[in-house]
């Protein structure tokens, strides 16, 4: 397919840092060498500092290379992953580290550091040093963080070590199953923040035993622990329905610790979990047994109890006595067991063997304090703050950070530095198809990092969560992830992306002859297809994108009417009825898809935003979100928000957003001055950001954009265009494309740490309309109208380094 390169000119740098506050990690967090989260224990300034480049070098030290090595493998691809420069790996003597490398090496005899911390001394070589290859993984996340805002680092030293040995998530995977993806992805967010724990649920029969065990293999390459959960004797509704023998009479939820076959299962389920997994910790859950009901009720409880554990027993000691036979099952595999607090009431006969750790998260039954008080072990899953309910409760990330602490319990308080207090974790109670994988994922990003902060327990870097959300932004997401980027949302354009990159998709009106022209490239079949899809005449620029299967384009008609095409595979493109007839539509449309659902936006006869969205069940839905529209919109999803920017009636730039279920549509106006925007817009969203680009009065490309401060800021990027813009996101890099008044395709691009670029990619008279692009794996691509009228593609490819030029071909009439 690489036919013809392009050579390009030399790109020049512009000083300053474009995004603002989000990526000026030195305003976001003044103590320290830039924005970490979390926090670290102890910097002092001083020295000379460290720069990262195409020469560094990632040195194990010799005489730790068995503990170390595959961590550093780990923390290479990380590295390239986050800078696009790979380090060689190489093991050697400590002192054979040069300016540029990155040193990895154990023998810290500091007590302090534990088994997590780590010193950090920021200097020409970067040197990393713990007590453990954990603390050096710890480490190794601070100095990503550091590396994404710039690829130099301030001089100085570094010591850092976690307050609280438990700092974690729990997703109850039982109702509601995830994607290796979504797994691995939320692992390396874990790592990043230095969370250490995974708690998620095993055993039953909607769950992919073998799924779970390859996430716990992922997890301990980065040094998250998984905590596998079985619960017992309760919530097994789904494993006791019609094994009447096997629970209490009316409550298949609930195991029978009145009869000896409820002892046998249970046993029989520990005995084939437990050597499934290698972790230190296993949760039998023993929550909520009898809820809805009381132990009055069964008498049968009472009475085996009293047989087993002495006349005084009440039914309640049989649970208790069951959760010590368990844990006795459990410790002789090696492991250390856990429940939820619920079920420990007040006055027990049986004691829980105090060696259980306690897991709390509700003030029924025993305080955490006393519990604490009385010898155990407790962690902290206050359910006020901790707890995510889909479809419901999410956990407020200011709340988290203004109001909660370690110490803070449902029901009772004790001091932050108690004997005993293990940490806090998050926690995601699932149902089926109610919340995306996607959205509940970014739905975790700032309640995580808030919690990391506060689990941590370092100084905090802002008193309150407007000075700390800057650094949510600043830190971003993890290296190697990119479900919050490429979402189940499908983004529209001209140029569009299938949701695992396999297809790559441009569409363009087919003129008198009526309907699109559409060419396609397959990786898979390793060509490129161009094909007419028939329908009604278009004017302007169609938006498509790829919906699961389905291939979805939207264009407005010469009748000013709103046009929509779907193909599955193996089928024809088929055109049917939105329900927006002529004369409704006055602008080229914006299109994605999320969730479940297809949108599309437009400008309306009156001027206003129309947006009409198509759910599950086939029915479309029209709505108005108001204002005064003087373009074509621009939309993306944002987290759970939806956006919509668009130049208005006196060439100011607007926003539409809706914020997700439950809330109203909102709008402002972005500061723009009238006669400022002078062409359509491009919008996309970056971290914590929304950022909008155009043309501005003076022919140079404009950039605005929003960030956790709330402010927006407006900003020039130089140079010159003569139409609208189009903007993507590859990685951590911004793109934007324009045509020159000379028709020469202009490239801007904005890497942190990097700077802003400017360069052309073509000469001039080659591009004839405005682009449209999309980045896809190692490669960003371009598109546009050539001089010949075929479509002409251009492909920028980092491993290859250069601007590959090919023609897709096809004839695409004059832009209307």
């Amino acid at each position: 397919m690489l036919r013809s390169a392009l050579s390009l000119g030399a790109g020049a740098a512009l000083a300053g840092g474009p995004f603002g506050p989000a990526l000026s990690p030195a305003r976001a967090a003044a103590a320290g060498p830039g924005a970490v989260i979390p926090a670290p224990q102890e910097w002092t300034a001083g020295g000379t500092g460290f720069g990262y480049g195409a020469g560094s070098r990632l040195v194990v030290d010799s005489a730790y290379a068995g503990q170390l090595e595959a961590d550093a493998r780990t923390f290479a691809a990380d590295l390239a992953a986050l800078t696009g420069t790979p380090p060689q790996v190489v093991v050697g003597a400590a002192n054979g580290a040069r300016a540029g490398d990155l040193l990895l090496t154990l023998g810290s005899t500091d007590a302090q550091l534990g088994e997590e911390g780590y010193a950090l001394t920021i200097a020409p070589t970067l040197r990393l040093r713990a007590r453990t290859a954990t603390g050096v993984f710890r480490g190794s996340r601070t100095v990503l963080q550091l590396l994404r805002a710039a690829r130099t680092i301030a001089g100085g030293t570094l010591r850092d070590w976690p307050r609280y040995p438990e700092r974690g998530l729990l997703v109850a995977n039982e109702p509601k199953s995830f994607s290796t993806r979504w797994w691995q992805e939320q692992i390396r967010e874990l790592a990043y923040l230095k969370m250490n724990m995974l708690s998620l649920y095993v055993g039953y029969k909607r769950v992919d035993l073998a799924q779970m065990k390859a996430v716990a293999r992922f997890a301990a390459r980065y040094h998250v622990t998984v905590v596998p959960q079985f619960n017992m004797p309760g919530h097994l509704e789904t494993e006791l329905t019609g094994r009447p023998e096997l629970h209490l009479p009316g409550r298949p939820a609930s195991l029978d610790l009145s009869r000896e076959s409820g002892y046998t299962y249970a046993r029989e389920q520990l005995a084939a979990l437990l050597p499934e997994f290698e972790g230190p910790h296993w949760h039998l859950g023993a929550d909520e047994y009898l809820i809805g009901s009381d132990y009055d009720s069964f008498p049968q409880l009472a009475a085996y109890a009293r047989a087993h554990y002495g006349p005084e027993a009440k039914g309640v000691d049989a649970a208790y006595g069951f959760v010590n036979l368990c844990h006795a099952q459990v410790r002789a595999a090696g492991r250390t067991m856990r429940i939820w607090n619920d079920g420990m009431l007040p006055d027990p006969h049986v004691q829980i063997d105090r060696e259980v750790l306690v897991e709390h998260w509700i003030s029924h039954g025993r305080p955490a304090a006393e519990l604490l008080r009385d010898g155990y072990r407790v962690q902290n899953s206050n359910l006020d703050f901790l707890y995510y309910d889909l479809g419901g409760r999410r956990p407020d990330p200011a709340k988290i950070y203004e109001g909660f602490r370690v110490g803070l319990f449902s029901g009772s308080s004790v001091p932050d530095d108690t004997p005993g207090l293990l940490g806090a974790k998050l926690h995601v109670w699932t149902v089926p198809d109610v919340e995306t994988e996607v959205q509940i994922y970014e739905r975790l990003h700032a309640p995580l990092r808030s919690l990391a902060q506060i689990t941590w327990g370092s100084p905090k870097p802002a008193a309150a969560y407007p000075g700390f959300a800057p650094l949510v932004d600043a830190v971003g997401h993890a290296p190697g992830t990119s479900l919050w980027l490429t979402e189940e949302t499908a983004l529209g354009g001209r140029a569009f992306r299938s949701a695992d990159g396999g297809e790559q998709h441009v569409l363009a009106a087919a003129g008198a002859n009526g309907g699109l022209l559409h060419w396609y490239w397959s990786e898979r079949a390793g060509r490129m297809t161009a094909e007419h899809w028939p329908g009604g005449q278009v004017a302007g620029a169609p938006a498509g994108f790829a919906h699961g299967t389905e291939t979805v384009a939207f264009a407005r008609g010469t009748d000013d009417a709103l046009r929509h095409w779907s193909r599955l595979p193996g089928a024809l493109p088929a055109e049917d009825d939105w329900g927006a007839g002529p004369g409704t539509v006055t602008s080229a449309p914006a299109a994605y898809a999320v969730g479940g659902q297809q949108h599309v936006y437009h400008r309306a006869a009156d001027g206003s935003l129309a947006h009409r969205f198509r759910v599950r069940g086939g029915e479309v839905v029209a709505e108005n979100w108001g204002g005064q529209l003087d373009g074509a919109p621009a939309a993306f999803v944002h987290g759970t928000e939806q956006h919509v920017f668009a130049r208005t009636a006196a060439d100011g730039l607007g926003h539409w957003w809706y914020p997700g279920p439950g809330g109203t549509v909102g709008r402002d106006d972005w500061g723009a001055a009238p006669g400022s925007v002078t062409s359509e817009v491009a919008a996309l969203a970056l971290g914590g950001q929304q950022h909008v680009f155009h043309r501005a009065a003076d022919g140079t490309l404009a950039h605005r954009f929003r960030g956790g401060s709330g402010a927006v800021v407006a900003e020039s990027w130089g140079g010159e265009l003569a139409g609208a813009p189009v903007a993507f996101l590859h990685g951590q890099e911004v793109h934007v494309f324009a045509r020159a008044a000379d028709g020469t395709l202009r490239h801007w691009s904005y890497e942190p740490g990097t700077g802003l670029r400017r360069e052309d990619w073509d000469t001039a008279g080659a591009v004839t309309d405005d682009p449209a692009g999309l980045a896809v794996g190692d490669q960003h691509h371009v598109w546009f109208r050539g001089a010949s009228g075929s479509l002409a593609h251009r492909f920028y490819d980092h491993s290859a380094g250069r601007v590959t030029a090919e023609d897709w071909g096809g004839s695409i009439p004059v832009p209307a």
